[in-house]
């Protein structure tokens, strides 16, 4: 057969052949998001190392085992709420604030000391 033959089949072929491949997708587990580390959450968000542990607990990151050096593991999407501020989308959080007035700031004045 060529590739310029076409195959030809019945609608109960058809059916059959929709029937075998539900029956194998049916099967098929769904594949799991990877987890980052904490080299990838780095390298992906451009902080680093020391800033992630410190944000381990806001990030949502999951110790794997016990232990107090236990590695750490991040989902990208957790993460990447986390690093939006107020879990809001760019666009809408920017403008916001633009549509926001700001208050003034208070000047604090720092005592002189003329001794």
């Amino acid at each position: 057969m060529s590739a310029n033959d076409a195959l030809t089949l019945s609608d109960e072929q058809l059916n059959r052949l929709a029937d075998l491949l539900a029956l194998k997708l049916a099967h098929v587990k769904p594949a799991t998001p990877a987890m980052l580390t904490v080299e990838d959450v780095c390298v992906t968000f451009q902080v680093s190392r020391a800033w992630v542990y410190e944000n381990a607990a806001r990030l949502g990151g999951v110790k794997l085992g016990p232990s107090r050096r236990a590695p750490l593991r991040f989902e990208a999407k957790r993460v990447a709420a986390a690093m939006n501020p107020l879990g809001r989308p760019d666009a809408t959080s920017t403008a916001e604030r633009q549509a926001t007035p700001r208050r003034p700031r208070r000047k604090h004045l720092h005592p002189v000391y003329d001794g």
